[in-house]
């Protein structure tokens, strides 16, 4: 499994938002991404923001950083990256 961001992606993610809409780009609030992979950063709905064309605002103060789980190739999303409590 290869981890890390891909920017190169990030068009087709964008894209992948508007077009689907079953699946949402959700990410988890996780200031380092090793602890996100670990699962030490749990998902609950103040720390988690969507992806994309439909992003909404977060009640965290900004900067903030983000992680989530994609697949490496099309369709991008997964819909069981996190659940929502």
């Amino acid at each position: 499994m290869q981890t890390g961001c891909d920017h190169r992606r990030a068009n087709a993610y964008f894209l992948e938002s508007i077009d689907d809409r079953e699946c949402r780009f959700l990410a988890v609030h996780c200031s380092i991404y090793s602890k996100y992979e670990e699962g030490e950063c749990p998902p609950h709905n103040s720390g988690v923001a969507e992806m994309g064309y439909h992003v909404k605002s977060t009640k965290l103060q900004l900067p903030a950083r983000f992680s989530l789980r994609t697949n490496d190739k099309k369709p991008f999303c997964l819909e069981d990256s996190i659940r929502l409590r």
